[in-house]
């Protein structure tokens, strides 16, 4: 399925109210002919929708599949938000022939991250590990810290310093020294915010595209 034919399919559904109004997607992936029948202010509100089902990968649609997708839970977005940080950066190239995402705390992602063990990045075969291990994170290219284990979090990130690890946090107050990626629900909103020094130290490169749609991108 082309993306504007994609575009075509999203206009035929009834739009319902969403909380996932903004998702970030770089704009060379939305669809590049708009159709002319279509009036702007229903075009905005089809082409948001369309940038959710992008984003999260479903590329190969039907009707029903594209309606659910307007009422996605808050850590299902966040799942595919960990999918694209992980495209949009680059790490260095002796982490491997597999991409393992560490989670640490408790968590509430369900079955959804179980998903992406089906894709590859960067060519990497996926591996998806749940722990509460300090001692097992190092090994990771990615670690996603829960706000659970937020009293730990200096012990975990001095275990993970100078290491090729996407270190990503969800709902803390602020973005803590050390973290990549802080994730964050403002007003129903689902953003993030970057520290570029954090990824650099360890080695990590952000895909400008990624950096254009971060609430906040600190140097």
């Amino acid at each position: 399925m082309t993306k504007n034919q994609l575009f075509h399919q999203v206009a035929g559904l009834k739009r319902k109210n969403s909380p996932l109004q903004r998702v970030f997607l770089p704009k060379d992936l939305m669809p590049q002919v708009m159709p002319d029948e279509y009036p702007s202010s229903c075009l905005k509100k089809l082409e948001q929708l369309a940038l959710i089902l992008l984003f999260l990968g479903f590329f190969h649609l039907n009707v029903s599949s594209a309606a659910q997708a307007e009422a996605l839970p808050e850590y299902q977005v966040k799942a595919a938000f960990l999918y694209n940080f992980a495209n949009y950066t680059q790490w260095p190239d002796d982490i491997g022939n597999k991409f393992d995402i560490c989670i640490h705390g408790e968590h509430f992602f369900g079955s959804e991250l179980n998903q992406m063990q089906e894709k590859k990045i960067n060519q990497r075969d996926i591996s998806i590990n749940y722990t509460n291990q300090i001692e097992d994170l190092g090994d990771c290219q990615m670690v996603f810290i829960s706000h659970t284990s937020a009293f730990i979090i200096k012990a975990i990130l001095d275990h993970l310093k100078d290491r090729p690890v996407l270190k990503i946090t969800d709902n803390l107050n602020r973005l803590h020294e050390g973290v990549t990626i802080n994730i964050v629900v403002v007003h129903g909103k689902i953003k993030f915010d970057v520290d570029l020094s954090a990824a650099k130290s360890s080695g990590l490169d952000l895909s400008s595209q990624l950096l254009r749609f971060a609430r906040e991108v600190y140097k």
